[in-house]
């Protein structure tokens, strides 16, 4: 295989980039993005690469059954992050479960996303560069946040529900909202 060094590298980057990002991108903070267009573009290239590769295959009668295999390596890692867009061990699956999801649509178009797992942790994503990790406990109606060492216009204390349950309301020191829409709750009823 040291033919397709270079092709096995790619492979092996763009599987590790796609089952393991959503547990270490987000500390690179706005480096994140950097990250993230690097990848789309050994993304890109892969692609190309892979195209060059089926046809060289089908030139060569599929008799290079080195290359077939690179090949189909390729087409795989390519087709994967479609098939399975969390990776193949997805936060809900490690986390035991997604309890509750709210969504805020922000400023300019960016989405915050606050997911409550069944692990008794959360995650509060908003504009791709703002990430807050932590704990919640849940007492009566009211989801009760630990300091979350985020940025000081994302951090919150403590929210309820509205009584229909479509929106989560944030307590009088979260600064940078007022409420989000849920979408998934399975954590109060």
């Amino acid at each position: 295989m040291k033919k397709y060094a270079f092709e096995t590298i790619l492979i092996s980057l763009i599987f590790f980039y796609e089952n393991t990002s959503t547990y270490w991108l987000y500390k690179f903070g706005e480096g994140a993005i950097l990250i993230g267009l690097i990848y789309f573009i050994i993304f890109l290239f892969t692609i190309g690469l892979s195209l060059y590769n089926l046809f060289k295959c089908f030139q060569l009668k599929m008799k290079d059954i080195k290359r077939n295999i690179v090949t189909f390596l390729m087409i795989f890692v390519l087709v994967l992050p479609f098939i399975m867009p969390g990776g193949l061990l997805p936060k809900r699956v490690l986390y035991k479960g997604e309890l509750l999801v709210a969504y805020l649509d922000g400023v300019a178009g960016n989405m915050g996303w606050l997911t409550l797992y069944g692990n008794k942790t959360y995650e509060y994503n908003y504009a791709i560069v703002t990430h807050i990790k932590g704990n919640y406990i849940l007492r009566n109606d009211t989801i009760y946040f630990d300091s979350p060492k985020g940025e000081g216009t994302y951090n919150f204390d403590y929210a309820t529900l509205w009584d229909d349950k479509s929106n989560l309301v944030f307590g009088k020191d979260s600064i940078a909202y007022f409420h989000m829409a849920v979408l998934k709750n399975e954590l109060i009823n």
